[in-house]
């Protein structure tokens, strides 16, 4: 198998990513991640946040499974459009630097 070519993966967010929704995007997060698995051509998964305004544990622990998952096959999770609160939130809740957090860009 190829190595990463600097390829990405997409999928987005709602406004909540509450224990709820955690069964609907793990669905989603996990065809990304096994089509990447599968192709090797991606290097990263990248979630748009931009509507994201809150999450609670179970969101939490899906994105580090996720994120956890995806370093150990050499690919990275990047969580595009983060609001300042929730990317300050997810900085102190990922000492290891497994999320590759990106700002939300001024219109």
């Amino acid at each position: 198998m190829a190595g990463p070519t600097g390829r990405a993966a997409h999928c987005a967010l709602g406004e909540e990513l509450m224990i709820y929704q955690v069964a609907e995007l793990w669905a989603q997060l996990d065809a990304c991640v096994r089509d990447i698995e599968a192709t090797g051509d991606a290097c990263a998964l990248c979630v748009d946040c931009t509507a994201l305004r809150e999450f609670d544990a179970a969101g939490l622990q899906l994105l580090l499974v996720t994120a956890r998952h995806l370093d150990s096959m050499g690919a990275r999770l990047s969580l595009l459009g983060l609001n300042d609160k929730l990317r300050e939130q997810l900085r102190g809740l990922d000492p290891g630097g497994l999320f590759d957090l990106q700002a939300l860009e001024a219109a």
